[in-house]
Parts: C-alpha cells; structure tokens; sequence
C-alpha cells in the first residue's frame, strides 16, 4: 500500500491518495500534536488507486498533526505527520 498526501503543509484541505494491491477497509484518524482527536473517515478502498480528500480544515491552529490509517483490526497501515499554515496573502 502506498500512501501520498498534498498539499503538505496545508491551508483548509488534505488530498489522500492510496494505491492497494487488493480491496481493503480502512479507517483514517486525523490528530493535533497533543493527541487530541480531530477528524475521522471510514473508507473502502478498491484495488488500485484511490482518491479521498479531508475537507474544511481552515478552522485549526497552525501546527503539527498526525494522520493514520488503521484496518479494522486496529493495525496501523500508515502513519505521516502533516503541517498546518494560515494562508497569508500580501
């Protein structure tokens, strides 16, 4: 399985991009630095690429976040850190 996410850093939405070798269940967990949960998506993925995007985002801080990907066993798929920035215009 492999894994891409952009923008990193991001402003207000995250694409997710996986590629499996075989349909799989997987269940996506976004978290801030501290630990605290923030965002969760259940997802079914086909065989081959797969494209999800986390929506409407703006509203947190800027800083570190932590998004993981677990199966329905609990085992951890894949695990990336993402950066958040306000989008300053000049």
């Amino acid at each position: 399985m492999t894994v891409t996410t952009r923008p990193n850093p991001f402003t207000s939405n995250v694409i997710l991009e996986v590629v499996c070798d075989h349909p799989r269940h997987a269940i996506v967990r976004l978290y801030d630095e501290c630990g605290k949960f923030i965002r969760i998506l259940s997802w079914s993925m086909a065989r081959g690429r797969n494209i999800t995007m986390l929506r409407d985002l703006d509203k947190l801080e800027d800083g570190h976040y932590l998004l993981d990907a677990v199966d329905t066993e609990g085992n951890t798929l894949h695990k990336l850190d993402l950066v958040k920035r306000q989008l300053v215009l000049t």
